[in-house]
């Protein structure tokens, strides 16, 4: 399970750098965050892109650090 969990931590941080090919597979009528935070940033970094990037950064966090302490407790509970 914790391979399946980290698995997919890691598809996420891949997908928020995969602005390419986000740009070629979107439809039409949607836009993903890799293309929002691109269009963004292209007139001018703003706060609002600041904010964006903080979240992401603090959501991932705190996610690898509850998996941490998560296995840690797994482990010490097993070695009782």
């Amino acid at each position: 399970m914790p391979a399946i969990i980290l698995g997919g931590f890691n598809e996420y941080n891949s997908s928020l750098d995969d602005v390419i090919i986000s740009f070629f597979v979107v439809g039409p009528d949607s836009q993903t965050l890799p293309l929002a935070i691109l269009s963004m940033v292209r007139v001018a970094v703003t706060p609002d892109v600041n904010a964006l990037a903080t979240l992401i950064l603090i959501v991932t966090v705190l996610l690898i650090f509850s998996n941490t302490v998560r296995n840690v407790r797994k482990i010490q509970k097993n070695k009782l």
